[in-house]
C-alpha cells in the first residue's frame, strides 16, 4: 500500500497533539506516494495578439497565464481518485478594481455531486478582506508576496473537479494557479470530505444574530474568516452611548459567537475579539499567527478582517453544526457581515448559495469614515488609551 498520509500531515506540518514529531521525522524516510501537479501551462493557450510583438517571451507568458472572458466558468482540473488535494495557489496579478477577488468565484466538487463543497469568492476563500490583498501567513492558509494558497488535505475517493468563475459580465480576469495532490490508494474509508462556504448579510437586521453557517452530516468544524464592517451611526448619541455600546465606531466587536452541536449548546462567547483569542478591541493590529490573526481592524473604516484555524481544536459533530454570531449587544449595532467557514463531513452536505457578484461587493467607507473624523479626538484618543493599557 502507498501510504500517503503520514507523509501528506508532515509536509503540511500539522502538528496533531503527540504526533508533531513522528510526522516531521516522516520527511526522511522513504515513500511510495506519487504526486501529481496541475498549473495554468498551456491550459490555454490565445497566441499573441495582434498588437504586440510576437516574440518567445510573450508566447511564454500567454502559455502560463490562463485568461477568462466575461461571465466564463472554467473547469481548471478534472482528477481521478482516490486522491488528497494538498495545495491550491493562486496569483491574481491585475487586482483592479479592488473588488476583483470577489468577482471571482471558486468551485470544488467531490465525486460527482451537483453542488460544491466549496463555493466562495476567490479572494475571500483564502481570506482577502473586503476583496482586497492583504499579507498574512497562517498554517493552513496564507496569503505573501502576491499569491495565495490553501494547505488544507482535501481526499476525495473518484473524482475532485475544480472550476474558476469569472464574475464580471463585462472584463475578462486572469489568474496564475497550481493544484497539487497525491494519489491515495489507501485512502482511509472514513475520511471527511473538506467543504468551506461564504456567507454574507448587509446589512445586518436589528435583533437577530448573524448565521456564520449551518452543517447537516458528520464531521469536525476547523475555522473561520470573519469580515465585519459597522453600518451604524454613532455620533450624536452622548458620551457614554458612543463608548457603549457603540465603541467609538467599532461596537460590533461586542458580539459574540455561540455554537450548537447536535442541538445543544457547547459554546457561548464574551465577544468578538476572545472567539479570535485577542482582547481589547484586537490592540497592536495587524498581526499574523500560524492559527488565528486580524489583517484588518480600523475606527477609521470600521473594517475588521480576523481568521482562526481550530486545527489543534477542532469541533467534532455527529448530527448538525450550527454558529451565529451576534452583531453587537443584543444584535443592535447594524453592520455588514460576511464570512467563510471551513469544515469535514460526511456527504451529502446541505445546500450552498452564494449571492450574485452585486450582492457580494462591499460597502462603502464614507459614511463611517465621516462620522469618525468629527470624533477624531475621542476615537483615537480611545484607541490610544488601549494601546498604553496593553503596551508591553
Amino acid at each position: 500500500m502507498k501510504r500517503v498520509w503520514p507523509l501528506l500531515l508532515a509536509c503540511l506540518g500539522l502538528a496533531w497533539p503527540g504526533g508533531g514529531r513522528a510526522q516531521m521525522e516522516s520527511l526522511f524516510r522513504p515513500s511510495d506516494a506519487e504526486h501529481r501537479a496541475i498549473t495554468g501551462w498551456d491550459q490555454r493557450y490565445p497566441g499573441v495578439p495582434g498588437w504586440v510583438p510576437d516574440n518567445i517571451w510573450q508566447q511564454t507568458f500567454n502559455r502560463k497565464y490562463l485568461k477568462l472572458a466575461p461571465g466564463e466558468r472554467y473547469t481548471l482540473a478534472e482528477i481521478q481518485g482516490p486522491g488528497i488535494l494538498s495545495r491550491i495557489f493562486f496569483a491574481v496579478p491585475v487586482r483592479f478594481p479592488e473588488n476583483n477577488l470577489r468577482a471571482l468565484v471558486l468551485r470544488i466538487y467531490w465525486d460527482g455531486e451537483d453542488n460544491p463543497s466549496v463555493l466562495a469568492p476567490l479572494g475571500d476563500f483564502f481570506g482577502a478582506p473586503f476583496g482586497r490583498y492583504r499579507d498574512y501567513d497562517a498554517m493552513p492558509m496564507s496569503m505573501q508576496g502576491g499569491g495565495m494558497v490553501c494547505r488544507f488535505p482535501m481526499p476525495f475517493r473518484h473524482r475532485a473537479r475544480i472550476e474558476l468563475e469569472n464574475g464580471w459580465p463585462d472584463k475578462s480576469a486572469g489568474v496564475f494557479f497550481g493544484i497539487g495532490w497525491y494519489q491515495a490508494p489507501d485512502l482511509p474509508d472514513d475520511a471527511l470530505y473538506f467543504h468551506a462556504h461564504w456567507r454574507r448579510v448587509n446589512p445586518t437586521i436589528k435583533g437577530e444574530p448573524y448565521l456564520v453557517e449551518e452543517m447537516i452530516g458528520r464531521g469536525n468544524y476547523v475555522g473561520l474568516q470573519l469580515f465585519l464592517q459597522n453600518r451604524s451611526r454613532f455620533v450624536g448619541k452622548g458620551l457614554f452611548r458612543l463608548m457603549q455600546p457603540e465603541g467609538f465606531g467599532l461596537g460590533n466587536l461586542e458580539g459574540w459567537e455561540e455554537i450548537e452541536v447536535d442541538g445543544d449548546l457547547v459554546q457561548h462567547g464574551t465577544g468578538t475579539e476572545e472567539y479570535f483569542n485577542a482582547g481589547a478591541y484586537f490592540v497592536h493590529t495587524p498581526y499574523s499567527g500560524i492559527f488565528e490573526g486580524v489583517r484588518m481592524r480600523s475606527y477609521f473604516t470600521g473594517r475588521l478582517s480576523a481568521y482562526r484555524f481550530q486545527v489543534l481544536d477542532p469541533i467534532p459533530f455527529q448530527e448538525n453544526f450550527r454558529m451565529i454570531w451576534h452583531h453587537g449587544p443584543l444584535d443592535a449595532i447594524r453592520g455588514d457581515y460576511a464570512s467563510i467557514a471551513y469544515w469535514y463531513q460526511t456527504e451529502p452536505h446541505a445546500e450552498l448559495t452564494l449571492p450574485d457578484r452585486p450582492g457580494r461587493l462591499p460597502s462603502g467607507t464614507a459614511a463611517h469614515s465621516a462620522q469618525a473624523l468629527l470624533l477624531a479626538p475621542l476615537v483615537y484618543g480611545n484607541k490610544l488609551a488601549n494601546a498604553l493599557l496593553f503596551k508591553d
